[in-house]
């Protein structure tokens, strides 16, 4: 214990190493998680959630003979010990006459292990379920959208510039007159989700129901549907003009390349970030129009998809290495990956499979629609490598804010920032902010801890947030006891063997899928760059099926076209 004298006196801790009687030993974590304080004694294993007295104790097994108001105490206790410490340690003490002696203190040098789901009951307080209720109650809300390119919880600072934030998806909308409810983005335990309330004003407005939607951002609602004919937006209604959209691009580069610092502080962060918005929607919505075009012609997904990507000569994705984050959020991480060459076909490969007749009417318009579509992903790509240039250079303007807050003693380690909110970090900066920082930074990353093993539904309710507990475990233990899973098929092949299971479907993860036979996840958008890189290589895709890196991860599997079985 002689390596901790310096804490145990600056803390005036009460040691009793010579105690033989019954102990409790505590660690800062449970399974790597730092939401939470375990507590082991001889008939019981619990959890304290950190920073909080009130609906805190969770009971892991065993039933301990210790109230609520000591608990709180050694809740309090441990926390002086945490935050004072510079490493992680546990520590075994007794409790007399409520006070607390230690009988040992030593490194912690745990092994990360998997907190299974629903293994801790309720990781959040009642409180901080209703946080996150505020707006209609008919609001629904649904998170597939963002499923490549956020991350499941993001940090506190990316989520406080979102929060600025909330209607971003309606100006475009707005501007055509469209009717729209608000929020268009909420934040549910710093998860995004999107108002699908716009979606179905939208759909409907423009004459295309649900399927585009489903079937680009919630696949596994496309499965439950039954779409017997596509129909063609009016797009007549949006007042979408391609040479403003043009200039609207080529602004968000011109402005991507001046931004630093003082822009990420200033005044026209949120107009600038509307715009890049807008821009993705613009695109999206001309994507849509020609896609739906050749669909109604080809009458097929697979052979849609390959004539739109295997035909494309500028591709970023063929033959490529590329610098990309893992997702958009402001401390994602970074790396280079390298992409293989694909074999380009030329159209009339893919044309010939169709009827004689049909290709005789249809084949010029669709090298029309070819052309407008290869423009589109031409642009798509053009802001995709500009988005990781924007992210490069606010995490360049993040790190030079940490390095003065540190020097300023104000926080004590680079990762300490992206537990603050922008705001937050302005004032400070400003010598403005009044509340505790190092008091904040605590709390938050305890809370975030436990934000990321909190289960939610892929679609909620404004109403039923509170409930998000349950609904999400009635969903998970219904799926679980099932063995068979409906799933959209792409590009097909027999004799399947070798799957990735994928929750976050991003080309960051290439390297665990691209010498696989196929890849399960519950959503691959059919613009995304990982949808193209699949229909270059013709790897087989099956999404629609919810948590699939739950339900099926180490299971034995028997893949069939539609659906994929855990073999019994």
């Amino acid at each position: 214990m002689d390596r901790y004298s310096s804490l145990i006196e600056s803390l005036n801790l009460n040691i009793d190493s010579s105690f033989n009687g019954d102990t409790i030993q505590a660690t800062f974590h449970y399974k790597s998680n730092r939401g939470f304080f375990h507590l082991k004694g001889g008939n019981f294993s619990l959890l304290l959630l950190k920073n909080i007295h009130k609906d805190f104790v969770r009971i892991i097994s065993g039933q301990p003979e210790l109230d609520n108001r000591l608990l709180s105490k050694i809740s309090d206790f441990l926390s002086n010990i945490e935050k004072n410490s510079d490493e992680l340690i546990k520590i075994t003490f007794y409790v007399k006459d409520e006070e607390f002696y230690i009988t040992d203190i030593k490194s912690d040098d745990y092994e990360e292990k998997k907190i299974d789901p629903f293994e801790i009951p309720y990781p959040l307080t009642k409180v901080e379920y209703n946080l996150f209720k505020e707006g209609s109650e008919k609001n629904l809300y649904s998170k597939t959208i963002f499923d490549t390119f956020f991350p499941d919880n993001l940090t506190y600072l990316t989520n406080s510039i979102i929060k600025n934030l909330p209607d971003i998806f309606n100006p475009l909308f707005i501007y055509s007159n469209f009717k729209t409810y608000s929020p268009s983005l909420k934040t549910i335990f710093n998860r995004p989700y999107f108002n699908l309330n716009n979606i179905e004003i939208w759909s409907t407005t423009l004459g295309i129901d649900s399927f585009y939607y489903n079937l680009n951002f919630a696949q596994h609602l496309y499965l439950k549907e039954n779409y017997r004919k596509i129909k063609k937006p009016d797009m007549t209604l949006l007042n979408l003009d391609f040479n403003e959209f043009l200039d609207i691009v080529k602004e968000i580069k011109e402005t991507t390349d001046r931004f630093d610092e003082v822009f990420l502080l200033g005044n026209e962060l949120n107009n600038f970030l509307s715009l890049y918005i807008m821009a993705v929607e613009m695109l999206n919505l001309y994507l849509m129009q020609y896609f739906l075009d050749l669909l109604i012609i080809t009458d097929n997904l697979d052979l849609t998809l390959k004539m739109t990507y295997q035909t494309r000569k500028n591709s970023i994705l063929n033959d490529n290495t590329l610098s990309i984050y893992q997702f958009f959020d402001i401390n994602a991480e970074s790396k280079t990956i390298h992409l293989p060459g694909a074999e380009l076909k030329e159209i009339t490969e893919h044309t010939k499979h169709l009827p004689k007749l049909k290709k005789l009417i249809h084949e010029k318009k669709i090298v029309n629609i070819l052309q407008q579509i290869h423009h589109l992903l031409d642009i798509r790509d053009e802001l995709f490598i500009n988005s990781q240039k924007l992210l490069q250079k606010m995490k360049s303007s993040i790190d030079n804010l940490a390095d003065e807050l540190i020097k300023n003693m104000q926080i004590k380690q680079k990762e300490d920032i992206y537990f603050l909110e922008l705001d937050e970090i302005k004032q400070i900066k400003e010598n403005n902010f009044y509340g505790n920082i190092a008091f904040n930074l605590y709390f938050r990353k305890a809370q975030l801890s436990r934000f990321r093993i909190q289960q939610t539904p892929t679609e909620i309710y404004e109403k039923d947030i509170d409930s998000v507990e349950e609904i999400s475990k009635n969903i998970y233990e219904k799926a679980r006891s099932s063995n068979r899973f409906k799933a959209l098929t792409f590009f097909y092949k027999e004799n399947l063997s070798d799957v990735a299971i994928l929750n976050k479907p991003s080309l960051f993860h290439i390297d665990d899928f691209k010498n696989k036979d196929a890849l399960i996840a519950q959503n691959i958008p059919i613009f995304s760059l990982i949808m193209e890189f699949c229909t270059l290589h013709e790897k087989t895709v099956f999404t629609g099926i919810k948590m699939p890196d739950i339900l099926l991860k180490d299971k034995k599997l028997i893949l069939k076209n539609g659906e994929v079985l855990i073999e019994q």
